[in-house]
C-alpha cells in the first residue's frame, strides 16, 4: 500500500472509510510496528464532516512533540470536509511537524480543493487490496532526476498522453510532481538544490490548480527547468 522507507507526509485515500481505516492501521502495525491502541502517538478520528472545530484540533495535536520520541501518526476518516476546514489544513499539510504523517480517508475527492490536493499523495484501491495508486511514480520520480532533458521530456509527454486518455487525473500529475519534489530534496544538498531549479516543481503544481491549466505544457516546463 505505501513504501515503509518513504513515507509521504500526507495520503489521499479513497473508498470506504471503515475498511480502508482497517487497512491503514494493519499496515502501521505490520510494516512499521505502530500500535494503533494505547499509543498517544496514533491518533484516528472519524466523522460524518470533518469542519474548522476538528482542523483546529487536528492542528493543536500534530504540533504536540512525540511522546515515544518518534513518529506521529494521524487517520481522518470522514464523509466530507468543509472548505474552512480545507483552507486551515494548507499549511498543516504543507509543513507539518517533523515526523508526522496524515492519511485523510474519504469516500470521493470531489469536496477537496486544488490546492489541498497539491498537498497530498493520493492512493486509490481495488476491493482486493490491489495498490492502484501509481505506486511507481516513486521510481519514475528518481529517473526523472537523474535523467537529462530529452529523456524528461518523453517522461512529460506520457504522462500528459495519460492525462489527456483520462487514465491519470489532474491529482495524479501533482501526486508525480510530489515525487519529483521529494526525492529531489532528498538526494541533493541545500547549495546543489539552490543550483538546480527545483522552484520549477513547486511552481508547477501550483499552475496545475487552476482548471484551464495545460498540463502538457508545465510537464515540459518542469522537464525543462529541472
Amino acid at each position: 500500500m505505501f513504501s515503509k522507507d518513504h513515507l509521504h507526509h500526507a495520503y489521499f485515500l479513497k473508498g470506504d472509510t471503515k475498511e480502508i481505516s482497517v487497512r491503514v492501521r494493519n499496515f502501521l502495525e505490520a510494516e512499521l510496528n505502530v500500535q494503533s491502541h494505547g499509543n498517544p502517538d496514533f491518533w484516528h478520528g472519524t466523522f460524518d464532516t470533518f469542519g474548522i472545530k476538528e482542523s483546529r484540533l487536528l492542528f493543536e495535536m500534530q504540533s504536540r512533540r512525540s511522546l515515544s520520541g518518534g513518529r506521529k501518526f494521524f487517520l481522518i476518516s470522514t464523509n466530507t470536509i468543509t472548505t474552512e476546514a480545507q483552507n486551515a489544513l494548507l499549511k498543516v499539510f504543507e509543513e507539518p511537524t517533523e515526523n508526522t504523517h496524515f492519511f485523510l480517508i474519504m469516500p470521493s475527492a470531489t469536496p477537496l480543493l486544488q490546492t489541498l490536493q497539491s498537498r497530498l499523495s493520493f492512493v486509490s484501491l481495488k476491493k482486493d487490496g490491489t495498490d492502484l495508486s501509481k505506486n511507481s511514480f516513486a521510481a519514475l520520480a528518481r529517473d526523472f532526476k537523474k535523467a537529462g532533458v530529452a529523456e524528461r521530456l518523453k517522461i512529460a509527454k506520457k504522462l500528459a498522453d495519460a492525462y489527456a486518455d483520462e487514465e491519470y487525473t489532474k491529482a495524479d500529475i501533482i501526486s508525480f510532481l510530489s515525487e519529483v519534489e521529494r526525492v529531489s530534496f532528498k538526494g541533493w544538498s541545500r547549495e546543489h538544490i539552490s543550483r538546480n531549479n527545483i522552484q520549477s516543481v513547486i511552481d508547477a503544481k501550483k499552475y496545475l490548480s487552476p482548471s484551464g491549466a495545460s498540463v502538457k505544457m508545465i510537464l515540459e516546463g518542469v522537464a525543462v527547468g529541472l
